[in-house]
């Protein structure tokens, strides 16, 4: 006889591979595993490990998986069918009906997809859309001046204020004004703009 579902939910001495038949009451048959019993996670959620194999979850590197290969992704490839639709141009479409592509998340992060309110520079994107690095564009100004001193002839009026300094009628020293000058720094960086961060394996839970 079947338990029922308190029961399960109590229950503490089965395995990740142990399989449940649920019954609805309209007598539909639903299978979970022991997996998805212990998890706190749902279906299509990301979460970073330290490893990249788990027992219900698979790795987010943009591969194609299929559930004729492997009858334990169908229902996150519903998932991500039902993501990209019929858009050929979507990161999770696939063409064959058993197969989807999985987001690529390797050596990248999440954000929030946009959905319309114009924070993302690149629009509207889909989900799983992946996104370069960048800065907005901006220019660093360096100000700095000099002094510039020059020896002026007894009695000049100024007219003769830049002759040569080896001059002997020179015994006067003048200190011009600061003159200041403005321009650019330059462009020098890693490649890309990043924080301060720890590197994890992104897995999707199927």
């Amino acid at each position: 006889m079947g338990k029922k579902l308190s029961e399960l939910a109590a229950t503490t001495d089965f395995a990740p591979e142990d399989v449940f038949h649920l019954r609805t009451i309209g007598g539909i048959d639903k299978k979970i595993t022991g997996e998805n019993c212990l998890s706190k996670y749902d279906r299509g959620e990301v979460a970073s490990f330290i490893r990249k194999v788990r027992p219900g979850w698979i790795w987010c590197d943009g591969s194609t998986i299929s559930d004729i290969a492997n009858p334990e992704y169908a229902e996150l490839i519903v998932d991500l069918k039902a993501e990209a639709g019929a858009d050929a141009g979507h990161p999770y479409y696939h063409l064959d009906a058993d197969k989807a592509v999985l987001p690529d998340l390797r050596g990248a992060t999440v954000r929030g997809v946009d959905a319309a309110a114009n924070r993302d520079k690149d629009g509207v994107r889909k989900s799983g859309g992946y996104q370069a690095d960048g800065n907005d564009p901006h220019v660093h100004t360096i100000n700095h001046g000099h002094n510039f001193r020059f020896r002026q002839a007894v009695g000049d009026s100024g007219a003769n204020y830049f002759r040569a300094e080896g001059m002997l009628d020179y015994d006067v020293e003048r200190t011009l004004p600061v003159v200041d000058h403005a321009g650019n720094s330059g462009n020098n960086g890693v490649g890309e703009g990043t924080v301060k961060n720890i590197a994890l394996y992104i897995l999707i839970k199927y």
